[in-house]
């Protein structure tokens, strides 16, 4: 064997073992990630921070300049259609109300200092009254004895001096809380209320961040001092070392998510399309996670996460990772506005299978965001426009419009008479509206 093969051969065995050490490393790497990622998940309180700019158009917006008050403005419209037909939306209706003057109140507070604004929303479990009164009282305000209704209590905004800004305290609605409302927008086991907090964005990170902490210290202080024991945002179960010492125990469930991320990792490179493929598996784990905790027995991590998805569980990160990759509708969720309902019936909808105007079942869950005809059955996957009921010779895709366009007809092809299906029907609230096809720019415009 010549001296130039041998060289060759051990330059590939090097290579060989830097590899290994690599997928090694890696692989350690996502399972300290992955751990910190639970341990979020399962301690349970979050922190949902956001930084919106002004603009002069628009008002307040993301960094890639999407409107936050007509989304806001949105999910009214979708609550007084629900209450229309459902009198359990009666007390959500006028939540989102309320919601959207609060909003339009901070647009004006950005307009009036020239400035974009910082927002956290912050969980706080118990819904604990007296926490409520010792944070206003703390901040210079000053409830009642008696508990106000949740939707008084949202309506008390504590304007602030230093640093400027507001804080707003979001209860869970009585609704929920006395009376078991249920319209699959509340976690009524969890008794859970928000706090957001806003200040500008010509103010420091600091300045902003003192004040959600002092926030949270000042209501687990109270529940010390009312309740006893240590409180952590409103829960004395589970600290954030517990769930971590907890977690780093389950090697084996560990062990296949780590193999689960590093085959998504070698997959694509995108980190957007990372977050979707790693969303389910995810949640699953820290289903599975959560009913080890709670002495459940767990065949399987997919298994789990089924049982959960179907309880309307959630089990989000503390700080959402990538945070510019979330929708403005995903956004607002994590800071406390209910766009939209996990589960909801949509009335008088369009469907484009049965061709009937019919009730729509809309699920938007960790894992599922779909829609199902509740004449005939057919459900459609709305990320993928995938059929999801998988009838023989049925199983189709609609494509990613389905979003907002759940029948859409084909776009004309270039050379076709102008008498060619060049329309679409566009689903909306209350039945449908048909759009043309623009031949100079393409795009599908409403029919006068």
């Amino acid at each position: 064997m010549t001296t130039a093969v041998l060289q060759r051969e051990a330059v590939a065995a090097s290579r060989e073992r830097d590899h290994m050490e690599f997928e090694k490393w890696e692989r350690q790497r996502i399972l300290r990630d992955e751990i910190t990622d639970q341990t979020e998940r399962l301690a349970a309180p979050m922190e949902n921070p956001f930084v919106y700019d002004l603009s002069e158009e628009k008002g307040i917006v993301t960094d890639i300049g999407e409107p936050v008050l007509p989304v806001i403005n949105n999910g009214l419209e979708v609550a007084r259609h629900q209450a229309e037909y459902n009198s359990d939306w009666q007390f959500e209706l006028s939540r989102r109300e309320i919601e959207l003057e609060e909003q339009m109140q901070i647009e004006d507070f950005a307009r009036q200092n020239n400035s974009g604004i910082r927002i956290t929303s912050l969980s706080l479990d118990q819904s604990n009254y007296d926490g409520m009164r010792a944070i206003a009282s703390t901040l210079g305000y000053e409830l009642p004895p008696e508990r106000m209704s949740s939707e008084d209590i949202l309506k008390n905004r504590m304007w602030l001096g230093v640093p400027p800004g507001l804080v707003v305290l979001s209860p869970i609605p009585d609704a929920v809380r006395e009376q078991g409302v249920d319209i699959g927008a509340y976690d009524a086991m969890r008794q859970k209320m928000m706090v957001r907090v806003i200040t500008l964005k010509t103010g420091t990170e600091e300045a902003h961040k003192s004040l959600v902490d002092a926030i949270r210290q000042t209501y687990d202080d109270e529940l010390s001092a009312k309740l006893g024991g240590k409180w952590f945002a409103g829960r004395q179960d589970t600290s954030r070392e517990d769930a971590r010492a907890f977690i780093e125990k389950q090697t084996q469930w560990l062990n296949e998510h780590v193999e689960t991320v590093f085959k998504v990792y070698q997959q694509t490179k995108d980190p957007v399309e990372r977050l979707r493929l790693l969303e389910w598996p995810r949640y699953s784990l820290a289903a599975a996670l959560d009913d080890l905790k709670n002495g459940k027995h767990v065949a399987s991590v997919s298994e789990s996460g089924q049982a959960a998805r179907a309880e309307g569980k959630e089990f989000k990160s503390d700080c959402p990772t990538a945070q510019q990759t979330l929708t403005i509708s995903e956004q607002l969720e994590a800071l406390g506005y209910l766009i939209e309902p996990q589960v909801h019936t949509l009335r008088c909808v369009n469907c484009p299978f049965c061709k009937r105007i019919v009730d729509a079942v809309k699920i938007n869950k960790p894992g599922e965001k779909s829609i199902e005809c509740k004449s005939c059955h057919a459900k459609v996957d709305l990320e993928t426009g995938e059929r999801l009921d998988r009838r023989k010779n049925q199983v189709q895709k609609l494509g990613k419009t389905v979003v907002s366009a759940v029948k859409v007809q084909p776009k004309k092809p270039e050379g076709l008479p102008k008498t060619a299906k060049n329309h679409r029907e566009k689903l909306v609230l209350g039945g449908t509206v048909t759009e043309e096809l623009d031949e100079e720019s393409g795009k599908y415009v409403l029919k006068n």
